[in-house]
């Protein structure tokens, strides 16, 4: 028997790829879809989520930083994503989606070529 729930886009930071079971990585851990990839990547908001990887649908507003063709999310706390490990958890921009994510408004910020970019904000 399945179990289905609805997951809030704001809950999201990525789906990985693997056949008609993509893995959901969530605020509250982690789901496999029923869906295949592309059809999470027809029917996702695209001002919310881009694919950037055959293997890969990110939620833009969770990008922190870029170095070179990887991308590095936050959770909803600002903490970068990390594995079992502890490492940070990239997410590689493919070639065939580069150009997705050089000409997403949001995403422009973190154009390869313009080195790693992070910033600091003070209240």
């Amino acid at each position: 028997r399945k179990k289905w729930q609805i997951i809030p886009y704001e809950d999201i930071y990525f789906f990985k790829g693997g056949g008609n079971d993509p893995q959901i990585f969530m605020k509250s851990g982690r789901a496999w879809g029923s869906s295949k990839l592309e059809e999470y990547d027809y029917f996702l908001p695209s001002d919310k989520f881009i694919r950037v990887h055959r293997s890969y649908i990110i939620a833009k507003e969770r990008v922190r930083e870029r170095d070179g063709n990887v991308l590095y999310l936050v959770d909803v706390h600002g903490e970068f994503i990390r594995d079992t490990d502890g490492e940070r958890i990239g997410i590689p921009i493919s070639e065939t989606y580069a150009k997705n994510v050089e000409s997403d408004s949001f995403l422009q910020f973190f154009q390869e070529g313009t080195g790693v970019r992070s910033w600091k904000v003070e209240c």
